[in-house]
């Protein structure tokens, strides 16, 4: 599968934008907009924040996880789960995507590319299928001025992967395959214990599984958890494909993580999301703590 014809794409219909969003005119939380989601879309209350990614095996920068975020008017930030699943129910996935990559691309180029990291940004099924989409999220990257080798594409799990539809699974081969041909990394998220057959991704040509928060923290209670950790990370280095644990909280989280061949590490422990602007501050720090990490009597004297 790691060889499928690009040419079989097939772009997932979407629902009609007009009458999805003639019946989603308030989101959840309260906020009243005169065209219903698309003005969130548009807004310019959208902005990116972002979460560093680290070696585990050195604590060493490698890249961030573009965030998006919305500025309510009265209720402060808004996290995804507040927002992003309604624009997705009005057919908005396109225009949301689009926009939050550029949003994402104009803050690497400003802020981010001094630092040599990459940058991950985060596509539903729907929008990695669809070339036109794809298309134009290629063209915000080369205004921006980013290289297609520093980013990350990442496809979440709103639209999660069915290992057992074999036509679906044909056509994200197909798109993973055309991305990294132009030069981009693509990884799948969320890998947990919950899916089907999760080791039928290593056959779909990804750069990088990411597990799930949860099966991570579950991981320090439930010797199942880590068990399933263990094998994925053994099966998908033996297909060339590093690992990612998100909800790395603690040190425990990292030592449990590193203990069972986790390539890299993302959470609260290493940094929370954050403007783009101040990604630089927090690495000087990180990395006058990953100096006395390293140190040989850091290890010694515990």
């Amino acid at each position: 599968m790691r060889h499928a014809d690009v040419q079989t794409i097939h772009a997932m219909s979407r629902p009609a934008t007009a009458r999805a969003i003639a019946g989603l005119a308030q989101l959840r939380g309260g906020l009243r907009v005169a065209n219903g989601p698309a003005d969130v879309v548009s807004s310019e209350r959208l902005f990116t924040f972002y979460q560093p990614i680290v070696r585990l095996a050195d604590r060493a920068l490698l890249g961030v996880e573009a965030l998006v975020r919305f500025d309510h008017p009265t209720g402060g930030t808004w996290l995804p789960d507040h927002f992003v699943p309604q624009l997705e129910d009005a057919g908005l996935s396109c225009a949301l995507a689009s926009n939050v990559v550029r949003l994402a691309f104009e803050d690497y180029a400003r802020h981010l590319a001094p630092l040599g990291i990459w940058l991950a940004v985060n596509l539903p099924l729907d929008v990695l299928l669809d070339p036109l989409a794809m298309e134009g999220i290629d063209a915000s990257r080369r205004t921006a001025g980013v290289p297609a080798d520093r980013v990350v594409i990442e496809l979440t799990e709103t639209s999660p992967v069915d290992p057992g539809d074999a036509d679906t699974l044909y056509a994200v081969a197909a798109a993973v395959a055309r991305l990294r041909v132009a030069g981009y990394a693509v990884a799948i998220d969320d890998v947990c214990p919950a899916m089907d057959d999760p080791l039928a991704l290593l056959e779909l040509g990804f750069n990088v599984l990411k597990l799930d928060k949860g099966v991570v923290l579950d991981a320090a209670l439930c010797d199942k958890a880590l068990a399933f950790i263990a094998g994925i990370v053994t099966a998908s280095h033996a297909a060339d494909v590093r690992v990612t644990a998100e909800g790395i909280e603690d040190a425990a989280g990292w030592s449990r993580m590193r203990g069972v061949g986790v390539d890299h590490g993302q959470g609260f422990m290493i940094g929370r999301a954050m403007a783009a602007a101040t990604v630089g501050d927090w690495l000087d720090q990180w990395t006058k703590t990953r100096q006395s990490a390293l140190r040989p009597e850091a290890h010694t004297s515990r």
